[in-house]
This record gives C-alpha cells, structure tokens and sequence, in this order.
C-alpha cells in the first residue's frame, strides 16, 4: 500500500508538472528558446508516460500472488533443476548451487540436478564433469557456439520433469521453494510459470571453502546466516531479480527458450500470454544469488536481462498481439517506452545546460538559471520514480543511479538492435562505459 501510494504520488507530481508546462512556460520565448523548450517538454512528456504505466504495471500486476498450498505426496509433480554454467571459473559458484538445490524440502526422487554447459564451459567439460560426479548430478553440455537458450533447449528434451527451475551459477533457492509454489501448478492448471524474486548475498565464505579446502558446504549455517543480513529483493518492471519455474507442457507449446544472448525466455512468456497460459509470483525472495565478481559483471547481467525485455518486446508486439489480457499489456508497455528513454533523457538532461551556457531562457517568465531549478525539479521527480519501478532496490538512491546507468549504457545496444544486428553483435560491453560512473555506483553499493 505504501508503495502504491508513493508511486501515485509521483505519478499525480508529474502530471502537474506537465500541466504546468503547457500552460505557462511556452508563452512568449523566443524562436530559439521555444524549439528547445518544446524539444525538452516532449522529452518530458514521453518520460512521464512511460513511468505512469511502469506505476500502473507495478499498482495493477499481471502476474498471480501464488501463496503456499497443502499439496499430498502422491500428486507432487517432478522437478528437474538446471544450473547454468558458461565459464571453468563459475565452479565454485556452481558447486555452491547444486549443494543447496540437492538440500530442497521436496522428496528426492522427484527432484533431478543438472549442470549445464555453454561457451567455455563446453571447452572444459573434464572438470565439470568432475564437479558433477562429486555432486551426484548429471552434465549436460552444449556446443561451444551455442547460447544459454539453446543449451536449455537441448536439455529440455533430454530431461522430462513436469516442473523445470533454471538457475545461473551461485543462485541458491530456499529449501521451501518448491513447496511454496507447487501448489499453484496443481491447482491452476492455466498456471505456466511462477517467478520468485531474488535477493544478493555475500558468498565469500562458501567459496573459500569449495575453492580452497575443496569442502562442500553441506552444512547450510554460512547460508542461512547470509540470508539473514540481506536485503530482500522486489521484482523490477524490467523482468530484473527474478528466477523462473516453469510448466513443462506451457514451455513446449510457448516455443521454449529462444537462441539469444539476452534473456532466453522473454519471448516464451508473450507467447505463453498470447495462449491465455497465467502467471504467477511469490510475495517473498525465495532465490539467493552470490554477487557478482565485479560491478561490470554486475552489470552486464542486468542489462543482459534488459535488453532481453526490450527486444522480446520489439519482436512479439504485446500491445497489439492477439490474446493477451489487458494487464499482461500493461505489464510489457514500459519496455517499449524503454528502447526510447535514453534518448529522451540524453535530451532532457543536456537541453537545460545548454540553455544556461548560450543564456537563453526556456521557461516562460523565468531566466535562464530559474529555467534549470526548474527542469530539475521535474527530473528528479522522474529519477525517483524510475530507479523505484524499473531497479528492483530497495535503497532509493542506489535505485536511482543504477537506473540513469542501465539505461544510458544500454543505448548504443538498442540502436544496434533497431537497425536489425544480429543479437550477438550487441551485447552490451561495459568496459566502455565511462569508469567514473561505474566508480561512483560501486561506492554506493559498498556503502549498503
């Protein structure tokens, strides 16, 4: 309720302010102050939309609360587990996975372990194999050009689980994952996959012991202890922390996962949509994820994810896509208003200071200096409410900048992926993003 009413705030803030600008700040400025002003109004304009859908997907969600049900043992459905591997140097990390997922509150002989290889992970397989050995695990391993859809796609039809978890190396459900949503599998039979949100922690002791000592951390007390000293994770308008249970049956008929470097299942859920298939969504983080190395590996796993959303988006066209309900719409309308919001915002942001520079005035009534006061204003309200609905923070100024950061780094992608490149040739590089940024969002994540 606090969060709806926050966002509603918001919302009710920038439509004034842009009431405010029609009515008063065009009026009587020069031909040059008005191009810009006009240029900085539908700027504005566009980015206060976009947000005040992102606020109504966030109010109004498509997806189903799923709460825990009492499911008897005999009906429980079978769960194959994948653990997604593309680099030797994530064994750790998939070690610490697999001994977690092999300790689920769910009977053992209706939940399989499987360790999947891609990229230089299929390179390697001795020591996979090896890790998989040692963990009572099968390997299943890709081809060394194959993405991550494609290695899921390849384990799927050689795995025949009703239920299918996937998870990236140092992902860590819960033990009461599986019990937790099963139930809402077995009474919606219209339910095609349940989302549990993510939240970090720091994996610096269960590393030290599977890298150095070469333990398994079979005692889960270093886990647990973690979990207690995180913060919980919220899910993000972009599709960010969060891992996915899927129906087996919902996943073939959605096309399964597809072969991009982005986000391997966005387009299976507008198709699942399209199929009047439901989701659904637990109130509470049930999936820990170790963080990552670096701030930049950080990163480009979240803008991995996305421009996974956007692209699905701009391939699938859900607003005019036949079947999909009117919240599932909503729901997907901020990430076409996201393959444009770096620009508007490259425009809103340079416009004022350009105006003070040539000192010309672009509020009518107003100098050049008021003019910026109040462009600001209007920015910050529009920064606020973007790093809430799209971040997935929960500390509102980390939310923010990592907000402004994802969606300036994410524009030369986004043009590529608009002039039609292969997906392969825009994946986001971080390392030439502007280091002092970076810096700056690495101190404030430190300093939470």
């Amino acid at each position: 309720m606090v969060r709806a009413l926050a966002l509603g705030a918001g919302a009710a803030g920038l439509i004034v302010h842009l009431l405010w600008r029609m009515d008063y700040s065009l009026v009587g400025l020069s031909a040059t102050g008005l191009t810009l002003s006009s240029i900085m109004f539908a700027a504005e304009a566009f980015i206060a939309m976009g947000l005040i859908i992102a606020a109504i997907a966030d109010i109004l969600p498509a997806a189903l609360k799923i709460e825990p049900q009492a499911v008897p043992e005999p009906q429980l459905p079978s769960v194959d587990v994948f653990v997604l591997i593309s680099d030797p140097k994530q064994i750790p990390k998939a070690a610490y996975s697999l001994a977690v997922a092999s300790q689920l509150d769910y009977p053992r002989d209706l939940v399989r372990l499987y360790l999947v290889g891609y990229g230089k992970a299929a390179d390697n397989a001795a020591s996979l194999l090896a890790l998989a050995d040692r963990t009572g695990t099968s390997w299943l391993s890709a081809s060394t050009e194959a993405p991550a859809g494609s290695a899921v796609n390849a384990a799927l039809a050689r795995t025949g689980g009703s239920l299918v978890m996937v998870l990236n190396a140092g992902d860590a459900p819960l033990p009461d994952l599986l019990r937790r949503v099963v139930g809402g599998f077995i009474y919606n039979p219209r339910l095609a996959y349940c989302d549990a949100p993510v939240f970090p922690i720091d994996g610096d002791p269960m590393l030290t012991d599977i890298d150095v000592t070469q333990r398994m951390p079979n005692d889960p007390g270093h886990f647990f202890k973690s979990c207690l000293k995180a913060a919980g994770g919220i899910p993000s308008g972009m599709g960010l922390n969060t891992r996915s249970i899927w129906r087996r049956a919902a996943l073939s008929t959605s096309g399964s996962f597809t072969r991009t470097n982005y986000r391997p299942d966005a387009v299976a859920r507008i198709r699942a949509a399209e199929q009047s298939w439901q989701r659904g969504i637990t109130e509470r983080p049930l999936v820990a994820s170790l963080a990552p190395d670096t701030v930049r590996d950080y990163l480009h796993h979240r803008l991995a994810l996305r421009l996974g959303t956007i692209e699905a988006a701009l391939m699938r066209d859900p607003i005019l896509g036949r079947g999909l309900s009117l919240r599932e719409r909503i729901s997907w309308m901020p990430a076409l208003f996201q393959s444009i919001q770096p620009f508007m915002w490259s425009a809103l942001i340079a416009i004022p200071p350009i105006a003070v520079l040539l000192n010309i005035p672009i509020l009518a009534g107003a100098s050049s200096n008021d003019g910026i006061l109040i462009a600001l204003s209007g920015i910050i309200i529009a920064l606020i409410m973007s790093g809430t609905v799209y971040s997935g923070f929960r500390s509102l100024l980390i939310g923010m900048w990592s907000e402004i950061l994802e969606t300036f780094l994410s524009a030369p992608s986004i043009l590529l992926m608009m002039r039609g490149r292969d997906p392969a040739q825009t994946t986001p590089y971080v390392e030439r993003a502007d280091s002092l940024l970076i810096t700056t969002f690495a101190l404030l994540l430190a300093g939470t």
